[in-house]
């Protein structure tokens, strides 16, 4: 049986894409009335990324040491996922811990090689999506949280 925490990290990642795909192919027209544009939260440069520890005392020395080194702004930790994949030739079920990582574009590689140091994984999965929309002063204070000191 799946666990809820599975579902809702499933459902959030599967929406994220959605809604990407869905405001980047230009289906919609975003109008006030048929002629003011609305303008859309600034989300220059911002991404969500993806990632899975073994353990949540794993996920949480990787989301603190990207915070401390200030190459995100937020990491939440989504305890009991399971994922399927082959390794080596063979069927794996694992459980995992889901990291949901919001960082600034020109970071993501430095996000890789932090949590590339600290995981436990061989080849440790970390993916990217950009931020289409959002919350104006959220994504202003993403922007402030990943500034160096002194910025």
């Amino acid at each position: 049986m799946v666990g809820t925490p599975f579902l809702v990290a499933t459902l959030v990642f599967l929406f994220t894409q959605y809604v990407t795909n869905f405001l980047s192919s230009g289906a919609i027209h975003m109008e006030n009335q048929g002629t003011q544009r609305i303008a859309m939260a600034s989300t220059e440069g911002l991404v969500v990324g993806f990632s899975t520890a073994s353990s949540s005392e794993e996920a949480r020395s990787i989301a603190e040491n990207l915070i401390v080194k200030k190459l995100a702004a937020c990491v939440q930790i989504v305890p009991a996922v399971e994922s399927v994949y082959e390794w080596k030739g063979k069927l794996v079920k694992s459980p995992e811990v889901l990291m949901i990582i919001k960082a600034q574009r020109q970071h993501a590689q430095a996000v890789v090689q932090a949590i590339k140091e600290k995981h436990s994984y061989e080849v440790p999965e970390v993916v990217f999506t950009e931020i289409v929309d959002g919350n104006a002063d959220y994504l202003q204070w993403a922007r402030a949280a990943t500034q160096p000191r002194g910025s």
